[in-house]
């Protein structure tokens, strides 16, 4: 039985207001993915943008919701079903308060932890077993809304590029050897 191909779903809000904001990390990882295998994203449907990549011998599409982070399922459940996927070869990446600027945390399933994109994509599959890469961007110095909607600053800039580049290279350890092993690896970090 085949599991079709990785998807890494990326949460964030379309448009050039959100583009660096702290919101937007899903879409920052998806970003430096792509351009590590210099790649680009298309809007290949009115409610995502795709890019197509093969890393370590495995096909994996990013997804980029452009359904805003409150509707994150829509977008999701549509590209799982046409891409024929499986929840199982599926990694949600967002950003979370709950974790310090700078760290990152793989799971295999749980709570949406008050991430409303998350949740959105839990009840349109209904089912908490989805695997995540939490992307650290807490604690919130403000009223929440405006903290997640800010972008970074200057002197957090050089935490986030390191966050980012070994999120990435989590997802290409799950890639090749799968989300215990990336968990085993990353989560300590």
């Amino acid at each position: 039985m085949t599991l079709g191909p990785h998807l890494l779903v990326g949460l964030g809000n379309p448009g050039r207001q959100y583009l660096h904001t702290r919101h937007n990390l899903g879409f920052m990882l998806l970003d430096l993915l792509a351009l590590r295998y210099a790649m680009n994203f298309k809007a290949a449907h009115p409610l995502y943008y795709e890019c197509r990549l093969r890393i370590h011998g495995q096909d994996l599409i990013m997804i980029k919701p452009m359904s805003y982070m409150n509707r994150s399922g829509v977008a999701t459940a549509l590209a799982l079903s046409h891409f024929q996927g499986s929840i199982d070869n599926m990694l949600i990446s967002f950003d979370d308060l709950a974790i310090p600027l700078g760290r990152l945390r793989l799971r295999g399933r749980g709570s949406d932890g008050g991430h409303n994109g998350l949740a959105s994509i839990q009840s349109l599959l209904n089912t908490s077993s989805i695997s995540r890469l939490r992307l650290g961007m807490g604690p919130a110095t403000a009223d929440v809304t405006d903290f997640v909607l800010s972008p970074f600053g200057d002197s957090e800039l050089e935490v986030v590029t390191s966050m980012l580049e070994k999120s990435a290279d989590a997802v290409e350890l799950w890639l090749e050897h799968g989300l215990v092993e990336a968990m085993n690896r990353y989560n300590k970090v």
